[in-house]
């Protein structure tokens, strides 16, 4: 990593970053990225908040994203592929050990190639 850092940082635009980084655009991992950001505490203003969801930028494969607030656990999975699988097991595996849940509908995304205004590089 501190190579690929030095390496990075020895470039001179953010448009020859992107070309040497372009690798990671279509690398699958036959993995997951599993995140527990951590529990909120507001006080009493956790109250208020029936929902929190977080955004996991990038996502090539499957990610899933935890974190707590007044009393619940709010989880996000971002995929880059076209499945309930997930989604559908973890919900049978809550049902059959008698935790409550809600199943959202999904949201479908498509994040476009960052690029700055030639001005900004």
């Amino acid at each position: 990593m501190a190579y690929l850092f030095d390496r990075l940082d020895s470039l001179s635009t953010f448009t020859e970053k992107q070309k040497m980084m372009a690798f990671i655009d279509h690398v699958l991992l036959n993995t997951f990225v599993l995140s527990y950001s951590g529990q909120t505490k507001l006080g009493k203003y956790e109250s208020y908040i029936d929902e929190m969801h977080t955004y996991m930028s990038g996502t090539n494969g499957l990610s899933i994203e935890m974190l707590a607030t007044n009393g619940k656990i709010f989880v996000d999975m971002s995929q880059s592929f076209n499945s309930d699988v997930y989604a559908v097991t973890l919900a049978k595996i809550l049902r059959r050990n008698g935790i409550k849940y809600q199943l959202g509908e999904p949201t479908y995304f498509k994040t476009p190639v960052d690029e700055l205004a030639k001005g900004d590089r």
